[in-house]
């Protein structure tokens, strides 16, 4: 089984043991989901005007929970796409209002800069036995697709290789091997967020120089 059908089966059976829930996510708590959601949409400034976000990775749409409790969506413009139908009904049936659809966009594309931002959320955190060559490949196709939707920057999450040790199941990326990516493949302009007091770093990665 590749990578990103490893992964889906993986959240697949998370949401099936605990719900839409930040457990069913595969993360700890409501507390540390909430940090990660903030930290996700610092990319862009809450007061900014209307903008387009897509939720790449969007599981059971806990993010479109976080920007309503925030009244951040009457000027966010809100999309989660999964790979999972299984989530995406969780997401539907939570969040009938909201836009959600099921998409492997590896194998079928978002048209180019067909969202303002970007943010995956933790679909690159987990490799279970997955070795590490074949993840990193997934993690940058994945990683160049999603910014290639992205007009004006993505977001996304890594495991920090600056830890105690390391988990075999998770996939930590050292800084240096992420900013080389960065830089040969999708932009220079790339702002790293490892101050957050999780075991984990942020990338902001934009398509123009940023001076927020």
């Amino acid at each position: 089984m590749d990578a990103k059908h490893v992964i889906q089966d993986f959240y697949e059976g998370r949401l099936a043991e605990f719900g839409p829930t930040a457990r069913g996510m595969d993360w700890e708590g409501e507390q540390q989901l909430e940090l990660r959601f903030r930290v996700m949409t610092g990319i862009f400034d809450a007061n900014e005007g209307p903008a387009s976000l897509l939720d790449l990775g969007c599981g059971a749409g806990l993010l479109h929970d976080h920007l309503e409790a925030r009244g951040l969506l009457g000027r966010i413009d809100y999309t989660g796409i999964d790979i999972s139908p299984a989530m995406i009904a969780a997401a539907s049936a939570r969040k009938p209002e909201a836009r959600f659809s099921a998409r492997d966009v590896l194998a079928e594309p978002l048209a180019a800069e067909s969202f303002d931002y970007v943010v995956a959320n933790g679909v690159l955190t987990v490799k279970e036995h997955v070795n590490r060559t074949e993840m990193w490949d997934f993690a940058k196709a994945f990683m160049a697709t999603a910014f290639r939707s992205a007009r004006k920057g993505l977001a996304v999450n890594l495991m920090s290789a600056h830890v105690d040790w390391e988990k075999e199941r998770l996939f930590h990326v050292p800084l240096d091997d992420a900013m080389a990516f960065f830089k040969a493949e999708l932009s220079r302009h790339v702002l790293i967020r490892h101050d957050y007091g999780l075991w984990e770093y942020t990338a902001y990665v934009f398509r123009e120089p940023n001076d927020q």
